[in-house]
C-alpha cells in the first residue's frame, strides 16, 4: 500500500480522487498534478492494481473511487506509527535493550 503511494505522482493523485466532493472522480476532473493525460492514466491504473482504488466505466471515461477499506487500513497503520514514535525513550520492546542490542548475559563494554 505505501509503495504505491510512495511515486510522488500517485499520492497526489489518490488524495484528489479521496477528498473529491462526490467521493469520486473522473479522469477528465483529475487536473494540476503536472503530468500528462496519459501518464495520469497509468498511474491510477497502478493504484488501482494495487487495490487502493476502484474504478467504473462510464462511456468514454473511468471513473475513480477509493476502496473503503483503504481509508481504515491507512489510518490504522499510522495510528501505530504514531503510538511507536509517542513511547517514551527506553520503552521500545523488541531488539532494543539497554546494552546495544545484546542478548541477556551478553557482557557489556
Amino acid at each position: 500500500m505505501f509503495t504505491a503511494l510512495g511515486d510522488p505522482v500517485r499520492l497526489p493523485l489518490f488524495s484528489e480522487i479521496a477528498s473529491h466532493p462526490a467521493g469520486e472522480a473522473c479522469v477528465c476532473e483529475i487536473s494540476d498534478v503536472g503530468v500528462s493525460q496519459p501518464t495520469v492514466s497509468h498511474r491510477l491504473t497502478k493504484l488501482r492494481a494495487a487495490g487502493l482504488l476502484l474504478s467504473e466505466r462510464r462511456g468514454t471515461w473511468v471513473c475513480y473511487r477509493v476502496c473503503p477499506t483503504v481509508l481504515a487500513g491507512l489510518a490504522g497503520a499510522l495510528t501505530g506509527v504514531r503510538d511507536t514514535a509517542a513511547r517514551p525513550a527506553g520503552t521500545m520492546t523488541g531488539t532494543a535493550r539497554a546494552g546495544g542490542g545484546k542478548p541477556p548475559g551478553y557482557p557489556v563494554r
